[in-house]
């Protein structure tokens, strides 16, 4: 009786949030073709057409060791130096700006402090996984971006769909089935799929998009002296997600053998 309670109430709570998703991704999408800028209101609810579609970026803060400015005669100019880059090439001719008559060369030791309320120790060269919304140009880039973006959504309506079935299926016979053995490696296929789905699509992004790189400016000069950022397109693989699928599928097919001893067993008695 127990058993069946608990079965009942796992079925109700996986299909309960089978149609949250299932609702929660139709309005997403509605808010993408039939709002201006994807907002109801001021919350803004996912992506929007207008703004672009997120893809999977490395992004890299460095900050320089030293910075070499130029200046005077109506010149102005400046580079940065890496103690950790040995093939460093400066922007400009530093010994042929240094003899033009009246600019003067000045090295500056570029002193940035972390602030914390612990005793760190912090390293410069900060790297981060993130996403980037970017609006492409190329009408089948768009596509296959709009396919990362609901992918992980379809991903999970797919797992609560299965996963109520087969609650649904233990709660009127607490058995081995085939039924059960199937839902289970439908779950694994698809948490695989989507993983090299998604790895594969990472990969065309890398190759179209390329790394992008900040300028801050200002009046037409260049401000990334102080630090210097750089997006680079990454691989979209979780392999964590990818040994789920695996051992589903291993799952499934101990559930199968279970099921076949568990019919040979009726057919003996």
């Amino acid at each position: 009786m127990k058993n069946k309670l608990l079965l009942g109430l796992l079925h109700s709570i996986t299909n309960g949030i089978f149609w949250l998703v299932l609702i929660f991704t139709l309005f997403v999408i509605g808010t993408d073709l039939f709002t201006d800028n994807g907002k109801i209101g001021s919350v803004e609810v996912g992506s929007h057409h207008s703004k672009g579609y997120g893809i999977p970026v490395k992004v890299q803060i460095s900050v320089p060791d030293s910075i070499v400015k130029f200046n005077g005669n109506n010149y102005s100019s400046s580079s940065t130096y890496y103690k950790n880059i040995t093939d460093y090439t400066p922007y400009e001719n530093q010994d042929s700006i240094s003899r033009i008559p009246g600019v003067k060369k000045t090295v500056l030791k570029n002193e940035v402090y972390p602030f914390s309320d612990k005793d760190l120790e912090v390293n410069f060269d900060m790297r981060a996984s993130e996403y980037i919304k970017v609006k492409s140009p190329n009408t089948f880039m768009t596509i296959v971006q709009i396919i990362s973006t609901y992918l992980k959504l379809i991903v999970i309506l797919s797992i609560f769909y299965f996963l109520s079935k087969i609650f649904h299926q233990l709660y009127k016979e607490l058995s081995f089935s085939d039924g059960i053995a199937r839902g289970v490696k439908w779950m694994g296929l698809i948490f695989m799929s989507a993983e090299v789905i998604q790895a594969g699509i990472s990969l065309l992004f890398a190759k179209y998009f390329g790394e992008i790189h900040y300028w801050p400016t200002k009046n037409g000069l260049h401000l990334d002296s102080l630090m210097q950022y750089q997006v680079s397109p990454r691989i979209d693989f979780d392999f964590t997600f990818f040994f789920i699928g695996l051992s589903l599928l291993v799952l499934s097919a101990l559930l199968k053998m279970g099921s076949t001893i568990e019919e040979e067993n009726e057919l003996t008695i």
